[in-house]
């Protein structure tokens, strides 16, 4: 229902005549009462779920609310359409330009195998999918900081004119958009962002604002603080040497406490991975300090190869986000850790791909506690702007 109708005309159709769905052919019930948005839902019988009985009233006032925002911009769209071939039905269909999108605003959790059929299912007939989280799903978030469950994470996408993670959520109540930008993980869960919302009525569609990265100190120190706690559970992990990551170290001889400040660096394609920073460039540490004490350079291909079999072995696990599909996660992780490397000093490129471990003493892992502490606040105090600029350099190369 579109809003096109009062209730007394609603009411009157009720009792004309019948209502089929156009999915199943099924009859359907027009429900127009004094609480919930009129709407179709199909008799107890059935077993077809295209429609939206199941759907609460702030689900049919979100749907009602963009509906009649897309019509203001004098775009065609459609409330609850069907795509025959794919047996689907978005919440509401938009043409725009000639391109098609099926926007899906959701509210309940669905599961991922779910999500990605959906996906799947409009981008095989050229449509592309919007979805929009509900904002009340949201349990905490701040300027700076969101925490978001593991369906939530797949509404996060990646902007390449924008080089950033964002999400963006809609809130029926106050008919706002809330953009979470800059997205960057700081545990499984947890997320530094920074948070700007925005009247429904403001934004052009499929125009949502994105700003360029001014990355502030806070988020830093933030990442650091998780670091150490990072640190110190993986110390006291009661599986020991079972674990994958603890073993490579001890069998290298390289103890966790003892990394260098270049193993755990913030990056944002850490959002690719599950595990923190420091375990997953922890690999590519050993790779690298095995070549060094050979007296050797490092192939970008041998890391590469490294993360890629940590993650066939599930030693490392792909964080699933709209932005995850279709990349090539050891190889991007890898290259972007190494970049950001190379701009820090700790290797220099020798050739295309290749690389040598730079042995300067602020680079090189310490001999005991206290050392560490001081080579860490050295080498915070030279790659401090380094870090916190990387992002916005790599957007302007």
């Amino acid at each position: 229902m579109d809003g096109r109708f009062s209730k007394d005309e609603l009411l009157a159709a009720k009792k004309m005549g019948a209502f089929y769905c156009p999915q199943c052919q099924g009859s359907v019930i027009l429900k127009v009462g004094n609480v919930k948005i009129p709407h179709f839902a199909h008799r107890s019988s059935s077993n077809c779920h295209s429609f939206s009985e199941a759907e609460s009233a702030l689900h049919l006032e979100a749907k009602l609310q963009l509906y009649h925002w897309f019509k203001k911009q004098n775009f065609i769209c459609e409330i609850e359409k069907t795509y025959f071939g794919i047996s689907q039905r978005s919440d509401i269909g938009v043409l725009v330009n000639s391109m098609e999108y099926a926007v899906e605003f959701q509210r309940s959790s669905i599961s991922i195998e779910k999500w990605m059929a959906r996906t799947e299912g409009y981008e095989k007939k050229g449509i592309i999918p919007l979805w929009l989280l509900s904002h009340d799903r949201i349990s905490s978030h701040t300027l700076n900081h969101i925490t978001l469950t593991s369906f939530h994470q797949l509404f996060i996408r990646f902007s390449p004119y924008t080089n950033q993670f964002y999400l963006i959520s809609y809130d029926v109540n106050s008919k706002q958009f809330y953009v979470f930008e800059h997205l960057k993980p700081i545990t499984k869960n947890q997320f530094s962002c920074i948070r700007h919302y925005y009247r429904l009525q403001s934004i052009k569609f499929p125009y949502f604002p994105l700003h360029q990265k001014t990355q502030k100190p806070v988020f830093l120190e933030k990442h650091l603080v998780q670091l150490e706690r990072w640190r110190s559970a993986r110390y006291y992990s009661a599986k020991g040497l079972q674990d994958s990551f603890l073993s490579g170290l001890y069998e290298a001889g390289e103890p966790l406490l003892l990394l260098p400040a270049w193993v755990g660096l913030p990056l944002q394609s850490s959002m690719y991975l599950r595990e923190f920073a420091a375990e997953w460039q922890g690999y590519i540490y050993l790779v690298v300090r095995k070549a060094s004490r050979l007296n050797r350079s490092i192939h970008i291909e041998e890391a590469v190869g490294e993360i890629a079999l940590r993650l066939r072995r599930q030693e490392l696990r792909i964080r699933l986000t709209g932005a995850s599909k279709g990349i090539d996660i050891a190889n991007t992780i890898v290259r972007d850790y190494f970049i950001l490397l190379e701009k820090i000093g700790v290797v220099k490129k020798i050739r295309e791909e290749e690389y040598r471990l730079q042995q300067l003493p602020v680079f090189s892992p310490p001999d005991h506690i206290d050392q560490k502490k001081e080579k860490d606040r050295l080498f915070w105090d030279y790659a401090k702007l380094i870090v916190l600029n990387y992002e916005s350099l790599r957007l302007q190369e």
